[in-house]
């Protein structure tokens, strides 16, 4: 090949490999992450069928006051914020020790 075609060609298995969902390109590897997210923590919540641009803007882009401290880091979401018993859902079910049901 040309070095010209080997470009293009490049060009192209790169944008097969990245999709582009609302203006952010997500790769195959955070494709992955939230397919795997799907089964392990979001089933049975309103993000089980989201799209990643969605979960990324509920769930992700949160504001919220940090605290740190020697030992350890405080997390403070608003009590305003909609969907906060879900975000603690999913936090909870982030935790080592959380089993995943089987299915």
């Amino acid at each position: 090949m040309k070095p010209e075609e080997l470009g293009e060609y490049y060009e192209s298995i790169l944008e097969k490999e990245m999709r582009k969902e609302g203006g952010v390109y997500y790769t195959p590897q955070i494709i992955v992450l939230m397919e795997t997210m799907r089964r392990t923590v979001l089933f049975g919540t309103e993000m089980a069928e989201a799209q990643c641009n969605t979960f990324r803007m509920k769930i992700l882009k949160v504001a919220a006051v940090v605290t740190e401290s020697v030992r350890r880091i405080v997390f403070s979401l608003s009590n305003v914020y909609s969907l906060r018993d879900l975000w603690f859902r999913i936090y909870n079910r982030l935790q080592p020790g959380y089993t995943a049901p089987s299915g």
